[in-house]
């Protein structure tokens, strides 16, 4: 018994100290999808450094995709707006010191996305976390 309360003790401690609450799914240099606390929580991000990075496209980002020139997401909207966007940013344009709207072309349609991607060659886009993730967090 004593042992089993350890454990329960012991499991709530690190849990709770930040040991765990974050991780990365996906990374092309400085552009990651990462989440934070939950994996819900996914996210496009420019890491400045080893501890700071500077959220792009909110959450809940299940794929991503990158190339020379452009970074592509989809991100899965939650509640009443359920559904999907797609988002594309231009490298050469981003500047984590700028607003990221100004690299930023989205939210998009599925077929917007599509359209958009024969003209500009985007990156194809791989999954980076289980679409069940995002849709716990509806």
């Amino acid at each position: 018994m004593r042992i089993a309360i350890t454990a329960i003790v012991l499991g709530l401690v690190v849990g709770g100290c930040g040991l765990f609450d974050s991780g990365g799914n996906w990374s092309s240099g400085p552009f990651e999808v990462i989440w934070i606390d939950k994996h819900s929580d996914s996210h496009l991000a420019y890491r400045l450094d080893s501890t700071t990075s500077a959220r792009i496209v909110d959450s809940c980002v299940s794929a991503a995709g990158a190339n020379e020139r452009y970074i592509a997401v989809r991100q899965h909207l939650p509640g009443a707006t359920a559904g999907l966007a797609y988002y594309v940013v231009v490298k050469g344009k981003y500047s984590p010191s700028r607003e990221p709207r100004d690299a930023l072309i989205g939210p998009l349609s599925e077929a917007e996305f599509k359209s958009l991607g024969r003209r500009l060659a985007l990156p194809a886009l791989e999954l980076v976390l289980p679409e069940v993730a995002c849709n716990a967090a509806a």
